[in-house]
């Protein structure tokens, strides 16, 4: 075995080990690399290239695989996987792009192990559409290719076309060729589009093969039952998986927390500590600080944060932003500043979470300022953001403010603005007053009114029966509200009015 020339040598980084099995130090990593390539030897490039991918190092690895082209090696079809793989990790397209047109120039674009990459590679560089074409390209299609697809489509939010394209597989291939892999995939698909049906469907079949004690499936299963309103059913599926892991309890407290049940998550945290057999981590927090945001249960959110700072994890992102949404939600804005402010990592949520907690408690100047320190930081302002601001303007009745701002959503930020913007600028014009001005905002609205529009209108009609009988032809008319619901919200309503006026 001859040295590689230094000229030929990849820059590595000497941060990494050169693989995962290898002892060798940070310092002789690239001599290591130096000795252990032949350079006229595919193999032995494939070799180190795979090492390089499966640790970590994409970059490194990407320079390998130019490095071989450049001593005029023909890569096989052991070369371009892990090539492919690296660019992948990288969401590097145009490399992905070179290296596709390689694989085309000497024929490997149809191999099986080829194909998969490809398919994976685009996936994961959001194109889902040359994913397909990749795909539909391969005359012969194994397992492995049919649920590399499926997980591109999962990954980039197209579950319906993952489950269309499931079914098309299980038509081609059997249900024998269901793997953990291919059953967790639809599971995900299922969850997203709230498919009953299908995720009973999915069920039966890991059933049928053998898959449904798998963890993975366990807890994607679960996920996809209580999604789709089966709460209860996926409790039992929690309930019934001979092993759990970390993954299982938390995402089955947080989907407890999610819906409101704060006790079934609080309850479940708890034997998680007493019984559970695994630690919990930054996920299992949040989840829990969620269920006590939601029931106002300060004193336990108290404990949880106090165990937070004990194991190190008030500096995480999400923790963080977890405390501050508890305390706000609980009613104590000043300590959900001060652990705001102890936030050394802030992303957009958890501005929005400070912004909002202001906002619910008529703090709307502290809102604002919150708001304004958010963009001297650089950070952008999503559509979350401006439902905070929002709802702040107009709990602290700052019309001119939450007009501006409604306004620049579209014209600085280019958001346009959803029901949830426009309830809450109708809500705040209907408060100050403004009537004709809020009603001329719902009729220009691009998009169709909810009843929580409609809704913060006729709030604002309080007491004007002539008005209110005109908003009832209006919304009647236009199908928002069935007469029950009507009637029942004209009346608490009207009864809040006269209840201002002491007539009641």
């Amino acid at each position: 075995m001859r040295f590689l020339p230094a000229n030929l040598i990849p820059t590595l980084s000497l941060s990494k080990t050169f693989s995962s099995s290898s002892s060798i130090a940070p310092t002789s990593l690239a001599a290591h690399f130096a000795r252990a390539v032949e350079p006229s030897s595919v193999a032995s490039w494939n070799s180190a290239i795979a090492d390089l991918a499966r640790a970590g190092d994409s970059a490194e690895a990407l320079a390998a695989f130019a490095s071989m082209r450049r001593l005029r090696l023909r890569p096989d079809r052991s070369s371009f996987p892990c090539a492919l793989k690296s660019a992948a990790a990288l969401s590097s397209l145009r490399s992905g792009r070179q290296l596709h047109l390689l694989a085309f120039r000497f024929g490997l674009h149809p191999d099986l192990f080829v194909a998969s990459a490809l398919v994976d590679m685009y996936s994961k560089c959001r194109e889902p559409v040359d994913a397909r074409r990749a795909f539909d390209e391969t005359p012969h299609r194994n397992a492995v290719l049919w649920t590399a697809m499926i997980v591109g489509y999962v990954w980039n939010d197209a579950a319906r076309e993952a489950l269309s394209l499931f079914k098309e597989f299980l038509a081609k291939e059997g249900a024998l060729s269901l793997d953990t892999v291919a059953a967790v995939a639809a599971l995900s698909a299922c969850s997203r589009v709230l498919d009953r049906k299908a995720t009973r469907g999915v069920h039966g079949l890991a059933m049928k093969v053998g898959l449904e004690m798998d963890v993975g499936v366990g807890n994607t299963l679960m996920d996809a039952y209580a999604k789709g309103g089966d709460l209860d059913v996926g409790r039992k599926v929690f309930d019934g998986m001979d092993e759990r892991d970390v993954v299982s309890w938390n995402s089955m407290i947080a989907l407890y927390a999610q819906n409101g049940l704060s006790a079934e998550a609080l309850e479940l945290y708890c034997k998680m500590l007493s019984g559970g057999g695994v630690r919990n981590n930054a996920v299992t927090l949040s989840a829990v600080l969620l269920a006590c945001a939601h029931a106002g249960a300060l004193q336990i959110g108290k404990r949880i944060h106090n165990q937070v700072i004990r194991i190190g994890l008030e500096e995480d992102v999400y923790v963080g932003t977890s405390v501050v949404d508890m305390y706000c939600k609980c009613g104590r804005v000043d300590i959900a500043r001060k652990a705001f402010n102890r936030m050394r990592a802030r992303n957009i949520l958890s501005w929005s979470a400070m912004v909002a907690g202001y906002g619910m408690h008529g703090h709307g100047r502290e809102a604002l300022e919150v708001f304004y320190e958010m963009r001297r930081s650089g950070v952008k302002p999503n559509h979350i953001t401006f439902v905070s601001v929002l709802a702040a303007c107009s709990h602290a009745g700052l019309v001119d403010d939450g007009r501006h701002w409604f306004h620049a959503m579209k014209k600085e930020f280019g958001i346009d603005p959803g029901v949830e913007h426009y309830g809450c600028i109708v809500d705040l014009l209907g408060r100050a007053g403004c009537l004709d001005e809020a009603y001329g905002l719902i009729k220009e609205m691009t998009i169709k009114p909810d009843f929580v529009v409609w809704g913060a209108l006729l709030s604002a009609y309080t007491g004007r029966w002539d008005d209110v009988q005109k908003m009832r032809v209006l919304m009647k008319n236009r199908g928002l509200l069935g007469m029950l619901m009507w009637k029942s919200l004209v009346y608490s309503n009207l009864r809040l009015g006269l209840v201002r006026n002491g007539k009641i």
